[in-house]
């Protein structure tokens, strides 16, 4: 369960040690003590993000899977498993990271590492721009360029609601290029290797 406001679920939880149950099943309620701490309980919305499941012995005793316990016995394995929706894990995400502009990545889950946003009109810095692009993708980095004939305004307010955690821009007036951090729109002008050095450090 992962605390957000738009979440569809009530979970009581304790701030202090991280003890938590869905409020459904819970035997406690928001101003009890934590059964684990003694701390006070509280009530917050949150999303199921994943889910696990107690499989018994029902597949274990199919496969004949069994263990020797401590007396020497044979018996059939219990088994559990796991499960976590891609599709609501990045709901989530989403719900959790945004701002005013759009969604905000994390690094662990940005569909790119950088989004790169041609912002030239000069024939020469197109052709560096394309250079960029393959460079970058040499270094090991997955990037999204955006090279569409269409006004700066739109680029960059679609760079904001895709939100890649990375936005790299070649423009016509800065020889060199500006990277901005999407988390807080934080403006760096770097060279090349300034930038590969920051984000290899950021990502590895």
């Amino acid at each position: 369960m992962v605390k957000n406001k738009a979440g569809e679920d009530l979970t009581i939880l304790c701030e202090k040690c991280a003890w938590a149950q869905n409020k459904e099943i819970a035997k406690q309620g928001a101003g009890d003590k934590c059964p684990k701490c003694g701390a006070v309980l509280t009530e917050e919305k949150t999303v199921e993000a994943g889910n696990i499941f107690n499989l018994g012995t029902e597949y274990s005793a199919k496969m004949g899977l069994k263990f020797t316990d401590k007396d020497g016995k044979q018996k059939d394995v219990i088994m559990g498993c796991y499960g976590i929706g891609l599709g609501r894990a990045m709901g989530t995400i989403v719900e959790a990271s945004n701002d005013k502009d759009g969604i905000v990545w994390t690094a662990a889950t940005s569909p790119y590492h950088i989004h790169l946003l041609n912002l030239a009109k000069d024939d020469k810095k197109n052709k560096q721009a394309d250079e960029l692009y393959e460079k970058l993708a040499k270094k090991g980095f997955d990037v999204l360029y955006d090279d569409r004939d269409i006004s700066f305004g739109k680029k960059l307010k679609d760079a904001d609601l895709i939100g890649i955690c990375w936005q790299l821009i070649v423009s016509d007036k800065n020889d060199q290029l500006e990277l901005v951090e999407r988390d807080g729109h934080k403006k760096e002008m770097l060279s090349f290797e300034e930038v590969v050095k920051k984000l290899e450090k950021y990502y590895k």
